[in-house]
């Protein structure tokens, strides 16, 4: 198991540092089809043991058997229940994001499923174990309890707790994503207009069907930001997230056009994570972090115990020049993001005019801006002390954003067939990183 887990640990890291938006996705879906198989085979394990256990010889077993599954039943189900209902009243003081209610608790203590590990340890005893059929008719009762009983009873436990019903944020993430996707249909039939005059019937009524589909999207988004309001007003809240999710999405489309490394998507990612536990313990604005604020404890102290080493040798002078890399990296990427997501909220406000408060929009987008123009100033001041250095900086970026729209023509006339792979291979040389 430690093999597997430090397998999986590299494959992660190896992940995340090298693969590319597109195929983490095609990742994630292969591993949660491999995740699917392997619970049912799971649940496939625990069947053919009960009917083993129902069938065979063990079904004959004394009445102590079954007493002994009813106490180990009862004990899962109390250990867990203890667990629950004492841990959970300690730590709801220091989460941010407001205590853990009885209903919740009383879910995770119902809904907890038992079998897979347990009855894997179970059969994997020797054959002369003691007691190792006992061992397993318990293993198996309590699985076959949580299971059958606690499986069957979660749905109406939470449907009974009103938990069934997605959170207004989470309603208002589902209505911003299907009303995106209506209209980028709706903007791709446009596109296949110039089809028209060649499948004529293809066309009839589409125009309207995707129209009306894309009215509806748009009333339920806008029903869903007026339902913010009650009980409690909500939108402040989903105004800024909005906005950070806004910011999210233009930091990964600047690393995956190469104009942001991988340590410095890492960073301004760990900036956002903190930002949202801001915001949704009611901090707003959240804090404005710098990237100095972000380095790594342990990277300040092996750089002051090596510095002496490094100064024989120029190695101090690369180390501070890499720093200040990733801190251009970083506040260029806060100052340009930010400077667009400000006036993205302002479009979303203009969208909202008459249905929302503008103020509530105009905050989150003038400390955006704000933010936005404090970068540029520490960018500039920063440039006039390191003029060289970041002149070089800065021809890196460029270059490296025009070599990436060059290697991506070149795999997109691959895979439409146009050029060969021979020719792909020679010309993608001329457009690599120098």
């Amino acid at each position: 198991m430690v093999a597997v887990l430090a397998a999986g640990l590299v494959i992660g890291r190896y992940k995340a540092d090298l693969l590319k938006t597109e195929v983490k996705v095609r990742l994630d879906d292969l591993w949660e089809l491999v995740a699917a198989l392997a619970n049912s085979l799971i649940f496939l394990l625990v069947g053919l043991m009960a009917a083993r256990f129902f069938t065979g010889p063990q079904a004959h077993y004394p009445a102590h058997l079954w007493t002994s599954i009813f106490w180990a039943i009862f004990a899962a189900i109390t250990a867990r229940g203890v667990m629950i209902f004492t841990v959970t009243p300690l730590i709801n003081p220091f989460l941010q994001q407001g205590p853990i209610d009885r209903r919740y608790q009383t879910v995770s203590f119902w809904g907890g499923l038992r079998g897979a590990v347990a009855l894997a340890l179970a059969l994997s005893l020797a054959a002369d174990f003691p007691h190792r059929e006992l061992l397993i008719a318990m293993t198996l009762g309590v699985a076959l309890f949580t299971i059958i009983v606690g499986g069957l009873t979660a749905s109406p436990l939470i449907r009974r707790f009103g938990l069934d019903t997605p959170e207004p944020l989470v309603r208002l993430e589902e209505a911003q994503a299907r009303f995106l996707a209506q209209r980028a249909a709706t903007q791709r039939l446009g596109e296949l207009q110039v089809w028209q005059p060649f499948f004529p019937a293809a066309f009839i009524g589409s125009e309207k069907f995707w129209a009306t589909r894309l009215e509806q999207a748009s009333r339920d988004l806008l029903q869903t930001w007026k339902e913010l309001k009650t009980p409690s007003d909500l939108t402040p809240q989903a105004v800024w997230q909005q906005a950070l999710q806004m910011e999210k999405w233009g930091y990964q489309e600047a690393h995956d056009q190469d104009m942001l490394s991988k340590q410095t998507l890492d960073r301004l990612n760990f900036m956002l994570n903190l930002k949202i536990d801001a915001i949704r313990a009611g901090q707003m604005p959240p804090p404005a972090l710098r990237s100095e604020a972000l380095e790594r404890p342990w990277e300040k102290w092996l750089f002051r115990r090596l510095e002496g080493l490094w100064s024989l040798n120029g190695g101090k002078q690369r180390h501070l020049n890499r720093v200040l890399q990733g801190h251009y990296e970083f506040d260029l990427a806060v100052a340009v993001i930010g400077k667009r997501v400000a006036e993205e909220i302002r479009q979303l406000s203009q969208k909202l005019t008459g249905h929302l408060n503008p103020a509530i929009f105009e905050g989150s987008a003038a400390w955006y801006a704000a933010t936005s123009q404090d970068r540029f100033q520490h960018l500039k001041a920063q440039e006039e002390e390191h003029p060289e250095l970041f002149r070089t900086i800065q021809q890196n970026v460029l270059r490296q954003a025009v070599q990436f729209s060059a290697r991506e023509k070149l795999g997109k006339l691959l895979t439409d067939g146009i050029v060969s792979d021979t020719v792909v291979k020679k010309l993608a040389g001329g457009f690599e990183s120098k």
